[in-house]
Order: structure tokens, then sequence, then C-alpha cells
């Protein structure tokens, strides 16, 4: 083999190590950043498990809370739910401010009517407004959970003929509804429902009664939807002072008697009311015209 020969054998031998090293430094560095990057990971990844862990833990414990701030949650616990009380125990001692459907209402619905309030139950303008505002509530629950639906069902079986009277929806009711309910609501169309616009077009109405006050707000239906209008007739039943002082000692009177507990039905409060038989003498009954 000649010298030339030699030489570029030995620079190719040199070139072949030289690119070796090369490459063996770049994958060792590369080795060393995945390592280093693994561990980055990992140390997120036990971080993420710890933090986790701490917030399970601390959704777990109570909070503690300032002294004060407890009693002043517990007072506004405890007015709030007096108050519920006081406004079922007036319902009882005016008949003729209930209506039926007051009964579909829950002990968490009657509690949220109180606590939605933006002013407390303490004078007697105040409990006339939320009699009306209950009373709303509870023909809106029967609208669109009872009503609705029964119409539904009713025109699926009928093939879209509407029922003759509101009494032929009493077997769709589910679960079952009284029929005094049912009695304060009429047909406003009859026959096919072909043509109705299912948005706009009243099919059955609240019919107007004594007990309206003016805030009372009527239920008509739709096919599809439930609208509210004020009553077209009612009365200005401002509640009388008497009312609530007799229904406030009765309740002092009952606590008095049985160590500090409530009344737990109203029944069990009306000995200690001074004129329970005579609750509509408390009340200003005039006849007032329906605003324009």
């Amino acid at each position: 083999m000649n010298k030339p020969s030699l030489v570029i054998l030995l620079l190719l031998a040199l070139t072949f190590v030289t690119y070796e090293g090369t490459l063996l430094r770049k994958t060792s560095a590369r080795l060393a950043r995945a390592e280093e990057q693994q561990a980055a990971a990992q140390a997120q990844i036990a971080a993420l498990k710890k933090q986790l862990s701490e917030t399970v833990r601390l959704s777990t414990e109570p909070v503690a809370a300032p002294a004060h701030d407890l009693s002043t949650l517990a007072q506004t616990a405890r007015a709030k739910l007096e108050q519920t009380r006081n406004l079922q125990r007036l319902f009882a001692l005016l008949p003729e401010e209930q209506i039926p459907e007051l009964r579909l209402l829950t002990d968490d619905e009657w509690l949220s009517i109180v606590i939605n309030r933006d002013t407390p139950l303490v004078s007697p303008d105040e409990y006339s407004r939320i009699l009306s505002h209950t009373r709303n509530t509870a023909r809106r629950k029967f609208a669109t959970r009872h009503l609705k639906p029964a119409l539904k069902k009713y025109l699926a079986a009928s093939a879209g003929i509407l029922p003759p009277t509101t009494s032929a929806l009493l077997p769709y009711f589910d679960p079952p509804i009284e029929a005094a309910i049912l009695a304060r609501y009429e047909m406003a169309r009859t026959g096919s429902t072909a043509g109705l616009d299912p948005k706009t077009d009243r099919v059955i109405l609240e019919k107007p009664s004594s007990t309206d006050g003016p805030s009372d707000q009527l239920m008509e239906q739709s096919l599809a939807y439930t609208h509210s209008v004020s009553s077209p007739n009612f009365r200005q039943r401002p509640i009388k002072p008497e009312v609530l002082t007799d229904l406030t000692a009765a309740t002092m009177a009952f606590r008095r008697d049985h160590g500090g507990q409530d009344a737990a039905t109203f029944d069990q409060l009306r000995p200690y009311l001074k004129n329970p038989g005579n609750a509509a003498r408390a009340m200003n009954e005039s006849e007032s015209a329906a605003p324009e």
C-alpha cells in the first residue's frame, strides 16, 4: 500500500472516531436532559398530589369561625325559621287567605320564601305582601310541575284534542292532586290544538277569586309556557296589627308552658290565641278596583 492510501485511511479513521465521539456526547446530553425533565415531571406530579391531598383534607375538616360569626349566623337562622313558622301560622289563622295549592309547598320551599325576602317580616304590610308572594309561589309550582305535565299527557292520549273541562285532567296527574285545586282553573279553549300558537295561545286559566290580593298573579297555561297576569278582581285586605300581636303572644305563651319548646302545629297554638275564631274581624275587607 502506498503512502497516500495510508494517509487517507488514517484520516477516515480519525474522522469516524471524531464523529462517534461527538454523537456519544450529544446522546449523553440528551439522556441527561431527559432525566432532568423526568425528574421535574415527577416533582410536579408529587406537588399536585400533595396539593390535591391538602384540598381534600381542608374540604372535609370543619372550618373554624370566630365565635361571634357563629352566634350571628345562628341568630339569623333562628329568626328566619321563626318567621317561616309565623307565616304558616298566619295562613292557618286566616283561612280566607288560603288557596289549596299551598299544600303542595314543602318545608324547604316555605323557608326559601322567607329567606329570599329583602325585608324582615315584622309589620302587617310586610306580611300582607308575603301572603300574596307565597300564594304566587304555590300557583307557579302547581302550573309548571303538575298542570303542564298532566296536560301534555292528556294531549298525547287524545291525539291533540284539548279536554272539555279541567276535571278531565285529574287521572293524568302524577302524583295525584286534590280536585279542589283543579276546580280553581277553567278551560280557555277546547277541541283541537291544530293552529294554536304553543307559546302565546292560552288554553287553561286560573279563575279570579276573593282570595286574590293586590300582588296576586293568576296562572295562565299555554301548550308550552306558563304565564302570569294580575288578578282583575281583588280586595285590599291589610292585616291589622292585632293579628300579629295575638300570634306573637300565643307563641310566647306556648313556649313558657312547654319549657321553651315551639309549637309543632297550629292546632297546638290555637288555645293560646285570644280570638282564634274571629280572624276575619281582624281584617279590613274593603272592596277595591283593580289597577289599570
